[in-house]
């Protein structure tokens, strides 16, 4: 939970099988992205901690994964009021693919 404002925020739950879906669809392809092995990410529980979530998303965004929506609060980015405005740096992605 995070406090903005006057205003609560939660983060939303991630499920396992969405984060290894994310992450190439198979524990081994989630692994080896993540920088673990294939057998950490089969201990991982259903519902994930935000330690671990929050590390599926800074992965996404590094490799260019395609975040979903429900995970970005748009309100926190600066001049973006809808999600189709929301874009990654290209350089960045560029870079996320050598």
């Amino acid at each position: 939970m995070v406090a903005i404002g006057a205003e609560l925020w939660f983060n939303p739950a991630m499920f396992k099988d969405e984060a290894i879906g994310l992450l190439g669809g198979t524990a081994a392809a989630a692994a080896e992205l993540m920088g673990v092995t294939y057998q950490a990410v089969n201990k991982w529980p259903d519902l994930l901690p935000s330690r671990i979530s929050d590390r599926v998303l800074g992965v996404c965004a590094r490799r260019g994964i395609a975040i979903p929506d429900r995970y970005i609060d748009h309100k926190a980015i600066p001049g973006v009021d809808s999600p189709g405005r929301v874009a990654i740096n290209s350089e960045a992605k560029e870079a996320a693919h050598v």
